[in-house]
């Protein structure tokens, strides 16, 4: 079968189409392709809303590649904070993804944690990191950071952004210590986050309406 252009070729070839005409037809299928992307994007926006906000590894994926896009490679940061759990698998793929093995070797790694509000953290864990604690949890920030070159340009990730109030925190603290280059990224931030503060995360694969969803390894904290 010919392709578009091939016919359009022979079209001018074999007849006497004025120009205009040409450009006309490649117009309207320029729209027509237009459209049927978009259609393609709602259909999808559509079929995350009938899976109950439920994110494949195939969606974590593409979300890694998203954030350290933005995050990493025009970012550019000196060091990576991440945290405990499954925001430290979500941060370790963007970083895997992002950067080749000579790039990767050479960035600062932190990674911090999370605590249940109701839990008290133990003398040993004061001795290697700050506290700061927020609604709902302890967050432990590794005390290294004081150390650090206040120059840095530093990148907070997380798999997923809720309330936004500990990542408010974590701004917050490095703020307090001198570094005023921090930005924020995440595989799925809520929208009351950022209706509480736009800049709460600076690079965000996926906005989830609700505060529940189910990841790969299953359903979101509330």
């Amino acid at each position: 079968m010919q392709t578009v252009s091939k016919w359009f070729e022979n079209l001018r070839a074999e007849t006497v189409v004025p120009e205009i005409v040409i450009a006309l037809l490649f117009f309207v299928l320029g729209e027509l392709n237009a459209r049927w992307r978009d259609r393609r994007r709602e259909g999808k926006e559509h079929e995350r809303a009938n899976k109950q906000n439920r994110y494949t590894w195939d969606e974590l994926v593409e979300g890694a590649d998203k954030v350290g896009k933005g995050i990493i490679k025009q970012f550019k940061p000196d060091v990576v904070l991440s945290f405990a759990g499954p925001g430290a698998v979500f941060a370790n793929l963007v970083l895997a993804r992002a950067l080749n093995r000579k790039s990767l070797s050479a960035m600062r790694l932190y990674m911090g944690r999370f605590l249940d509000k109701g839990t008290s953290p133990d003398a040993t864990v004061s001795d290697d990191y700050d506290i700061v604690t927020g609604d709902r949890l302890h967050v432990l920030l590794p005390k290294g950071l004081q150390q650090g070159d206040r120059s840095w340009k530093i990148a907070v990730l997380d798999e997923t952004v809720t309330t936004g109030s500990s990542m408010r925190l974590i701004k917050k603290y490095l703020n307090d210590l001198g570094y005023r280059n921090v930005r924020a990224g995440c595989l799925v931030c809520c929208e009351s986050a950022k209706l509480v503060d736009p800049n709460t995360v600076d690079f965000a694969a996926y906005s989830n309406v609700g505060n529940t969803f189910v990841l790969p390894w299953g359903k979101s904290p509330l």
